[in-house]
Protein backbone atom coordinates (compact mmCIF):
# COMPACT_ATOMS: atom_id res chain seq x y z
CA UNK A 1 0.00 0.00 0.00
CA UNK A 2 1.59 3.47 -1.56
CA UNK A 3 1.79 5.81 1.41
CA UNK A 4 -0.34 8.31 0.46
CA UNK A 5 -3.08 5.61 0.37
CA UNK A 6 -2.41 4.33 3.94
CA UNK A 7 -1.88 7.92 5.39
CA UNK A 8 -5.38 8.60 3.70
CA UNK A 9 -7.05 5.75 5.51
CA UNK A 10 -5.01 6.69 9.11
CA UNK A 11 -7.04 9.81 9.15
CA UNK A 12 -10.18 8.98 8.30
CA UNK A 13 -9.97 5.84 11.27
CA UNK A 14 -8.82 8.82 13.34
CA UNK A 15 -11.68 11.15 12.73
CA UNK A 16 -14.14 8.10 12.98
CA UNK A 17 -12.86 6.99 16.53
CA UNK A 18 -13.64 11.22 17.72
CA UNK A 19 -16.85 10.92 16.48
CA UNK A 20 -18.43 7.77 18.03
CA UNK A 21 -16.91 9.03 21.26
CA UNK A 22 -18.58 12.12 20.74
CA UNK A 23 -21.99 10.15 20.48
CA UNK A 24 -21.20 9.06 24.42
CA UNK A 25 -23.03 11.45 27.18
CA UNK A 26 -22.35 11.25 30.80
CA UNK A 27 -25.01 8.68 32.33
CA UNK A 28 -27.50 10.93 34.05
CA UNK A 29 -27.76 13.78 32.52
CA UNK A 30 -30.10 15.25 30.41
CA UNK A 31 -32.43 18.57 29.75
CA UNK A 32 -35.28 17.99 31.81
CA UNK A 33 -38.90 19.60 30.99
CA UNK A 34 -41.94 19.93 32.89
CA UNK A 35 -45.63 20.00 32.63
CA UNK A 36 -48.56 21.63 34.51
CA UNK A 37 -47.52 23.43 37.51
CA UNK A 38 -44.38 21.15 37.74
CA UNK A 39 -41.12 22.97 38.12
CA UNK A 40 -37.25 21.86 38.87
CA UNK A 41 -34.24 23.33 39.80
CA UNK A 42 -30.78 21.97 38.91
CA UNK A 43 -28.51 22.58 42.13
CA UNK A 44 -25.17 21.90 43.69
CA UNK A 45 -26.17 22.95 46.98
CA UNK A 46 -29.61 21.77 48.24
CA UNK A 47 -30.06 24.11 50.38
CA UNK A 48 -33.52 22.29 51.88
CA UNK A 49 -31.40 19.30 52.89
CA UNK A 50 -30.35 19.71 56.47
CA UNK A 51 -29.20 15.70 56.64
CA UNK A 52 -25.42 15.40 55.90
CA UNK A 53 -25.62 11.73 55.28
CA UNK A 54 -28.47 12.61 52.40
CA UNK A 55 -26.89 15.82 51.47
CA UNK A 56 -23.39 14.04 50.84
CA UNK A 57 -25.34 10.96 48.57
CA UNK A 58 -27.02 13.94 46.78
CA UNK A 59 -23.34 15.69 45.91
CA UNK A 60 -22.20 12.43 44.76
CA UNK A 61 -25.59 11.39 42.53
CA UNK A 62 -24.79 14.98 40.87
CA UNK A 63 -20.89 14.17 40.21
CA UNK A 64 -20.73 13.13 36.59
CA UNK A 65 -18.20 10.60 37.86
CA UNK A 66 -20.43 8.84 39.95
CA UNK A 67 -21.45 5.27 38.24
CA UNK A 68 -24.97 4.75 38.89
CA UNK A 69 -23.53 1.09 41.27
CA UNK A 70 -22.22 3.89 43.81
CA UNK A 71 -25.04 5.90 44.05
CA UNK A 72 -27.12 2.63 44.73
CA UNK A 73 -24.69 1.45 47.32
CA UNK A 74 -24.87 4.79 48.92
CA UNK A 75 -28.38 5.17 49.29
CA UNK A 76 -29.12 1.21 50.01
CA UNK A 77 -26.55 2.31 53.52
CA UNK A 78 -28.97 4.44 54.32
CA UNK A 79 -31.22 1.19 55.14
CA UNK A 80 -34.55 3.04 54.16
CA UNK A 81 -34.99 1.43 50.37
CA UNK A 82 -33.46 -1.76 49.05
CA UNK A 83 -32.36 -0.83 44.98
CA UNK A 84 -31.27 -3.99 43.28
CA UNK A 85 -30.61 -2.01 39.89
CA UNK A 86 -30.49 1.72 38.64
CA UNK A 87 -29.63 3.31 35.55
CA UNK A 88 -30.14 7.07 35.92
CA UNK A 89 -31.22 8.75 33.23
CA UNK A 90 -31.40 12.22 35.15
CA UNK A 91 -29.40 13.73 37.83
CA UNK A 92 -31.52 14.77 40.59
CA UNK A 93 -33.45 18.11 40.74
CA UNK A 94 -34.91 20.28 43.57
CA UNK A 95 -38.65 19.63 42.70
CA UNK A 96 -41.35 22.02 43.04
CA UNK A 97 -45.20 21.47 42.44
CA UNK A 98 -47.01 24.80 42.85
CA UNK A 99 -50.32 23.28 44.22
CA UNK A 100 -51.54 20.01 45.60
CA UNK A 101 -53.78 18.05 43.77
CA UNK A 102 -57.57 17.34 44.48
CA UNK A 103 -55.91 13.87 45.90
CA UNK A 104 -54.04 15.78 48.46
CA UNK A 105 -50.84 15.40 46.65
CA UNK A 106 -48.37 16.44 44.61
CA UNK A 107 -48.40 15.41 41.01
CA UNK A 108 -44.96 15.47 39.36
CA UNK A 109 -45.08 15.64 35.45
CA UNK A 110 -41.79 15.20 33.91
CA UNK A 111 -40.64 15.14 30.02
CA UNK A 112 -37.55 12.98 30.18
CA UNK A 113 -35.52 12.63 26.58
CA UNK A 114 -33.57 9.66 27.46
CA UNK A 115 -36.02 7.61 28.64
CA UNK A 116 -35.94 3.79 26.67
CA UNK A 117 -38.29 3.32 23.96
CA UNK A 118 -39.96 1.34 25.69
CA UNK A 119 -40.18 3.08 29.21
CA UNK A 120 -43.17 2.23 31.03
CA UNK A 121 -44.50 1.82 34.52
CA UNK A 122 -42.78 -1.63 35.44
CA UNK A 123 -38.99 0.02 34.92
CA UNK A 124 -39.30 3.26 35.39
CA UNK A 125 -38.32 4.30 38.83
CA UNK A 126 -38.32 7.70 41.03
CA UNK A 127 -35.30 8.46 43.78
CA UNK A 128 -36.74 10.72 46.27
CA UNK A 129 -35.44 11.77 49.44
CA UNK A 130 -37.78 13.26 51.55
CA UNK A 131 -36.71 16.12 53.48
CA UNK A 132 -40.05 16.38 55.33
CA UNK A 133 -39.59 12.41 56.44
CA UNK A 134 -36.21 12.69 56.28
CA UNK A 135 -35.69 9.22 54.14
CA UNK A 136 -35.37 7.87 51.04
CA UNK A 137 -38.23 6.30 49.11
CA UNK A 138 -38.30 4.66 45.57
CA UNK A 139 -41.38 5.79 43.60
CA UNK A 140 -43.44 4.03 41.00
CA UNK A 141 -44.90 6.34 38.55
CA UNK A 142 -48.91 6.57 37.90
CA UNK A 143 -47.93 6.92 34.07
CA UNK A 144 -45.13 6.69 31.28
CA UNK A 145 -46.49 8.32 28.05
CA UNK A 146 -43.55 8.09 25.62
CA UNK A 147 -40.92 10.18 27.22
CA UNK A 148 -43.34 11.94 29.96
CA UNK A 149 -43.67 10.50 33.39
CA UNK A 150 -46.22 11.17 36.02
CA UNK A 151 -44.92 10.85 40.04
CA UNK A 152 -46.85 11.16 42.74
CA UNK A 153 -45.45 12.19 45.97
CA UNK A 154 -46.50 13.27 49.77
CA UNK A 155 -43.87 16.20 49.39
CA UNK A 156 -41.55 17.99 47.07
CA UNK A 157 -37.66 17.25 47.50
CA UNK A 158 -35.15 16.18 45.33
CA UNK A 159 -36.02 13.24 43.07
CA UNK A 160 -34.32 11.67 40.31
CA UNK A 161 -35.23 9.18 37.40
CA UNK A 162 -33.96 5.86 36.93
CA UNK A 163 -34.72 1.97 34.63
CA UNK A 164 -34.73 -0.46 36.88
CA UNK A 165 -32.95 -2.87 33.33
CA UNK A 166 -30.04 -2.29 32.08
CA UNK A 167 -30.53 -3.44 28.73
CA UNK A 168 -33.56 -1.25 28.01
CA UNK A 169 -30.89 2.08 29.66
CA UNK A 170 -30.28 4.30 27.06
CA UNK A 171 -26.38 3.92 26.34
CA UNK A 172 -26.29 6.46 23.91
CA UNK A 173 -26.39 4.51 20.48
CA UNK A 174 -23.03 2.68 21.84
CA UNK A 175 -24.66 -0.40 19.46
CA UNK A 176 -25.26 1.67 16.38
CA UNK A 177 -21.86 3.02 16.38
CA UNK A 178 -19.94 -0.48 16.79
CA UNK A 179 -22.25 -1.21 14.19
CA UNK A 180 -20.68 1.66 11.81
CA UNK A 181 -17.29 0.76 12.86
CA UNK A 182 -17.29 -2.71 11.91
CA UNK A 183 -18.99 -1.69 8.74
CA UNK A 184 -15.90 0.75 8.26
CA UNK A 185 -13.42 -1.82 9.01
CA UNK A 186 -14.75 -4.23 6.43
CA UNK A 187 -14.48 -1.43 3.53
CA UNK A 188 -10.87 -0.65 4.97
CA UNK A 189 -9.87 -3.99 4.39
CA UNK A 190 -11.25 -4.51 0.55
CA UNK A 191 -9.75 -0.80 -0.10
CA UNK A 192 -6.35 -1.96 1.64
CA UNK A 193 -6.53 -5.73 -0.49
CA UNK A 194 -7.18 -3.51 -3.77
CA UNK A 195 -4.27 -1.16 -2.98
CA UNK A 196 -1.62 -4.14 -2.56
CA UNK A 197 -2.17 -6.12 -5.65
CA UNK A 198 -1.74 -2.69 -7.36
CA UNK A 199 1.21 -2.59 -6.00
CA UNK A 200 2.20 -6.28 -6.60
Amino acid sequence: MNKKLFGTLLAFMLVLSQTVVAFAAPSGTTSVTTKGDTTIAVTESFDSVEDQEALSILELANNTEATDAAIVNAVNATGDVKITTANFVTEFYEVTVANKSSDGLYHVILDVPTLPANASTANVRGLHYSVARGLWEVVTPVSVNGKTVEFVLLDCSPLAVYVTDAATSPVTGAASNWTLLMGVAVVLIGVSAMAYKKTR
